[in-house]
């Protein structure tokens, strides 16, 4: 029954789960963080082309993180009129 339950839930877009102390799951990022981080104010490089929402997930994380941030520009990505 607990398969077909889980079975359902992943179908549905849901991750279920056993949390195993110490271990890195790749769901829940800021308790991988700080499993893997042992520190309040890591250097942290945002390269991408997106609006800066895992920036603002590090600083949710982390007290004083440093975040340069390299975002390519949007001229590169407009189509030509």
């Amino acid at each position: 029954m607990n398969r077909l339950i889980c079975a359902v839930l992943n179908w549905l877009g849901f991750f279920v789960g056993r949390p195993i102390s110490g271990l890195l799951t790749g769901y829940e990022l800021p308790r991988d963080f700080s499993l893997r981080f042992d520190t309040d104010s890591p250097l942290c490089f945002g390269i991408g082309a997106s609006r800066g929402q895992t920036i603002r997930l590090l600083q949710s994380c982390y007290k004083c993180p440093t975040n340069p941030v390299f975002e390519s520009a949007s001229a590169t990505f407009s189509t030509p009129s």
